[in-house]
Formats: structure tokens, sequence, C-alpha cells
């Protein structure tokens, strides 16, 4: 599972040729599919094996290994 933040921008790459240097960043949310509502991810904590989402208010712990990875949807946007 990918943590929300800024990553840096590869749209240069080609299959085949050493990779060039990075284009530029993008900012990356997610969002959880649980109990049939989309729930944002404010942060995850690999150590803990958990994801931090907001649900009614309020920011709450799951248990990622409870979250299979065809549940969450990414959204990438330039910074």
């Amino acid at each position: 599972m990918l943590s929300p933040g800024e990553y840096p921008v590869y749209a240069d790459d080609v299959p085949g040729l050493p990779p060039r240097p990075a284009s530029g960043r993008v900012r990356v949310t997610a969002s959880v599919l649980l109990t049939g509502s989309l729930h944002r991810v404010d942060r995850l904590d690999e150590p803990a094996n958990t994801l931090w989402i907001e649900r009614d208010g309020r920011v709450v712990p799951v248990a990622a290994s409870d979250v299979g990875g065809d549940l969450v949807r990414y959204t990438a946007t330039p910074v």
C-alpha cells in the first residue's frame, strides 16, 4: 500500500532504457472502501500495520491486513 504524500514523477522513463531524472512531483491521496463507503486515508503506519482513516469526522485506526488492495483507490494530482 502506498502512503499518502508527495512523490517524484518519472513520466519520461522509457522501458528498456536507463531511468531518467524525475520530471516533477505528484501529490497522492488514498481512500479505502469499507462497509460500502469511501474513507480518506490520513496516514499509513507500516511498522504497526495500521491505516488511519477518516470516519464520522474522526481519524481512527484500521488494521491494514483487513483491507485488501482492491479496496484502495488512489488519486494523483500534479504539485
